[in-house]
């Protein structure tokens, strides 16, 4: 009983840490989206380059099968996110009627 206890709450524990993993990339990405669109420093680009190069490499060392069960946690957040935008959508082209 104990053995299965552990492995739980180590599968949770690696799955909690590639889910972190997944947000570093999405920050570091979002960063060199804006300082390239607003045209920044040479700095803040190289900060958001080197924390998404650094995100993909925490994937890379945690594992692949890691990464694709926090996967089946976005999926059903990304359903509920695409069910809002195309509600709103609805709703604003019958404001528009």
């Amino acid at each position: 009983m104990m053995v299965r206890f552990t492995l739980s709450m180590q599968y949770i524990r690696y799955n909690r840490l590639s889910t972190c993993h997944m947000t570093y990339i999405m920050v570091g990405a979002y960063l060199v989206k804006i300082s390239f669109a607003q045209s920044e420093r040479w700095s803040i680009k190289a900060v958001g380059l080197g924390a998404s190069l650094y995100g993909i490499w925490l994937i890379y060392a945690a594992g692949i099968d890691n990464l694709l069960l926090s996967l089946l946690l976005y999926i059903p957040g990304l359903m509920i996110f695409y069910y809002s935008r195309y509600q709103a959508r609805q709703q604003t082209i019958q404001n528009k009627l």
